[in-house]
């Protein structure tokens, strides 16, 4: 089918908005539909039964800010946001930032007022406690999707929530999977000095999300007792390229390292790609392999490429995290009438946090439940 999209840049800025025809049903990225089905004793909507129906009224609309669709994970979750939004029959207004503060200002400023719902992932904690302020005007639901706005917005707008993952139980569950590689792998200590070498890849330093996993995975790492060496840690600004550089980096000057743990499959990728040029994590029949050596990378998201690459062998764990359910959550905080979705309003697990629990995926594919379950046992959240 033929999409039904207007993509145009902002004359204020960079970010670009992607909006959807009204007069289509179905689009490969965001769909405008019929109305959304009624509840109970009223008058029902008419069916739709052709892509080009015409529209008898306005569908729910629904206003999304992504902060950079250059992350791997963020993309996976407009997908899942643009795949409920056809499911629920609703008018998604996607505008996608490049990461800047001022992106995020822009998108706010430009909003009517009031507001209507907005879903956001938002660029800093002064941008979110923007979006917040305006949509207190509008007394309408606001909803931080996995980027955690700090403690002010979500005080400032009684209706404003936080759905996404823990960043201390995605490093604590990093820490598991590696305690695990330690315990079943013994070879995994090339030089056989009873430590294990690591090279530790994080995100952006400066901001409370990367501080959070790294301070967790080292801290449930030493009540593992696990013997690390960390031989070098930088700052890969969650970018893949940035990653690869470091890694490259590390291998040239002779840094001796035995695992890599990355904040973000991106950044895993990237040092998997160093790797490989150096004739580690290849197939065993690859003739510029090393003997078969492999160098353990364990990441964060579970994003598709990761995914692939646990099953090839190319990285040893990733912690999955469920952008569905994340997006099914956001959209029925901020859509509570939907009744697509057959499911209740979410309930809080932190004050004005709903926490989507993570998954460790190991090598292979498999998932290791018993990994979350010793996370849990040990209070690491």
């Amino acid at each position: 089918m033929n999409t039904a999209l207007d993509i145009f840049a902002n004359k204020h800025s960079d970010y670009v908005m992607i909006s959807t025809s009204a007069t289509r049903i179905r689009s490969s990225l965001v769909l405008a539909a019929a109305l959304l089905c009624c509840g109970p004793g009223s008058a029902s909507a008419p069916e739709a039964d052709d892509a080009t129906t015409e529209l008898s009224a306005t569908p729910p609309k629904l206003q999304v800010y992504i902060a950079n669709l250059n992350n791997s994970f963020h993309r996976e979750l407009a997908t899942a946001l643009e795949d409920l939004s056809a499911q629920c029959r609703l008018e998604l207004e996607l505008t996608q930032g490049q990461g800047r503060h001022e992106d995020t200002a822009a998108f706010v400023a430009s909003l009517p007022n009031p507001p209507g719902p907005i879903i956001m992932i938002p660029t800093d904690e002064a941008s979110s406690s923007q979006a917040a302020h305006k949509s207190r005007q509008g007394h309408q639901p606001l909803i931080f999707l996995a980027t955690e706005p700090g403690a002010n917005a979500l005080n400032i707008y009684g209706q404003a929530v936080y759905v996404g993952s823990e960043n201390g139980q995605l490093g604590a569950l990093q820490a598991t999977a590696l305690n695990r590689l330690w315990q079943t792998q013994p070879q995994v200590d090339l030089n056989s000095d009873g430590k294990l070498q690591l090279l530790l890849i994080k995100g952006n330093g400066a901001q409370p999300a990367a501080a959070r996993r790294v301070k967790a995975f080292k801290g449930l790492a030493k009540r593992l007792q696990l013997p690390l060496k960390i031989v070098a840690e930088k700052e890969g600004m969650w970018q893949e390229d940035v990653a690869y550089a470091i890694t490259k980096e590390q291998l040239s000057s002779g840094v001796q390292f035995e695992a890599v743990v990355c904040s973000s499959d991106k950044m895993a990728l990237g040092a998997l790609k160093a790797l490989r040029e150096a004739g580690f994590n290849l197939p065993s029949a690859a003739p510029d392999s090393k003997a078969g050596q492999s160098i353990p990378i364990l990441s964060i998201d579970g994003i598709p490429q990761a995914v692939a690459e646990l099953k090839q062998g190319g990285l040893y764990s990733t912690v999955y995290q469920d952008a569905p359910a994340m997006a099914r959550a956001a959209l029925q905080f901020a859509l509570p009438e939907l009744s697509c979705l057959q499911a209740s309003r979410p309930k809080m697990t932190h004050q004005e946090h709903l926490y989507i629990s993570a998954q460790v995926l190991l090598q292979g594919g498999e998932t290791a439940p018993d990994l979350l379950e010793q996370t849990e046992a040990l209070k690491v959240l």
